[in-house]
C-alpha cells in the first residue's frame, strides 16, 4: 500500500503524531555529511597525487604517495554511505494515532489498524547493530486479526508514549473480549501461559489456581510461584514471549486473590 496523506473517516480524527526522532536524524545527516566530504575528499586528493607522482616522478612512487589518501577516502566513504542509506530508509517514518484506530508509515508502505481488529501488542528488546538497521532498545509488534503485522520501532520520537498511547487504547477492548470468553469457559493464551478455569497451563507443568502463590514481574521475566507436594516451584518465562504481557499479568493476580 503507497502512503498518502488521504483521510480514513473509520479511524477518525488523528490525536498524536510520532516520527523519527530529531536527534537520529541529525546524526544520520552528519555521519553521511562527514562521510561523503571525507571521502570524496580523500579519493580527490589521492588521484591528483596519483597523476602529480607518475607526471613528475614516475610509477615508483605512485603508490606511495597516492595510496593512504585512496585507502582512507574509501574507508570514510563507507560510513557516509550507509549513513545516506540510513536517512533514506527512516527519513519518512511516521504513526498517527487516530481516535479509533492507527496508522503506520514507513517510506512508501503504509498500514492502517482499528483498535478492535489489534489481538496482540509484543514489546520486544533487540540488540543494537548498524544504523541502516535501526537495531535498539526495543519494538512494539501490533497484530491483528487477519494475520497483518506492524512492527514500531524505538526510532520514534517519544517511543515510550507512543507505546503506552497503543497500549491504552488496546488493552481495555481486549479485556474485556478475554473476561467475556473466560466467564463463557473458553481458555486465554498469552504465548506459552494458557488460562483456563481449572488453573494455568504453561507447557507441561500445570498449577490449579488454588496453588498460585506468586506472580512477578522483574528483570525481563514472568515468575510463577506455585506449591506442589507441600513445596514451592517456580518457573520463569521470558516477557518477550508473552504478547499483551499487562493483561496477562492482571489476570493472573485477579484469579489468585479469587481463589
Amino acid at each position: 500500500m503507497n502512503a498518502n496523506d488521504t483521510p480514513d473517516p473509520s479511524l477518525g480524527p488523528v490525536t498524536a503524531t510520532f516520527r523519527l526522532r530529531p536527534g537520529r536524524r541529525r546524526a544520520y545527516l552528519a555521519l553521511t555529511l562527514l562521510g561523503l566530504v571525507g571521502g570524496l575528499g580523500g579519493l580527490g586528493a589521492g588521484v591528483w597525487l596519483w597523476f602529480f607522482a607518475l607526471r613528475n616522478y614516475g610509477p615508483a612512487v605512485v603508490w606511495r604517495w597516492s595510496g593512504p589518501w585512496l585507502v582512507a577516502g574509501l574507508l570514510l566513504l563507507i560510513p557516509g554511505l550507509l549513513g545516506l542509506l540510513a536517512w533514506l530508509r527512516w527519513r519518512r517514518l511516521r504513526l498517527d494515532i487516530h481516535q479509533h484506530g492507527l496508522r503506520f508509515r514507513h517510506g512508501r508502505w503504509e498500514e492502517r489498524m482499528a483498535w478492535s481488529d489489534i489481538t496482540a501488542l509484543h514489546t520486544q528488546a533487540v540488540r543494537y547493530g548498524l544504523p541502516l538497521r535501526a537495531r535498539g532498545a526495543a519494538c512494539l509488534r501490533v497484530a491483528a486479526r487477519d494475520g497483518r503485522e506492524i512492527v514500531i520501532p524505538h526510532l520514534l520520537d517519544r517511543f515510550e508514549q507512543a507505546v503506552d498511547t497503543v497500549k491504552r487504547a488496546v488493552y481495555p477492548l481486549l479485556l474485556a473480549e478475554y473476561s467475556r470468553r473466560f466467564n463463557a469457559g473458553e481458555a486465554i493464551e498469552f504465548g506459552p501461559v494458557r488460562l483456563q478455569a481449572q488453573g494455568i497451563n504453561l507447557g507441561d507443568w500445570h498449577v490449579p489456581w488454588p496453588a498460585l502463590q506468586a506472580v512477578v514481574v522483574s528483570g525481563g521475566q514472568l515468575t510463577l510461584a506455585a506449591t506442589r507436594d507441600g513445596r514451592l516451584h517456580r518457573r520463569a518465562i521470558p516477557t518477550g514471549r508473552i504478547p499483551n504481557v499487562e493483561l496477562c499479568v492482571q489476570f493472573l493476580q485477579y484469579l489468585r486473590r479469587r481463589e
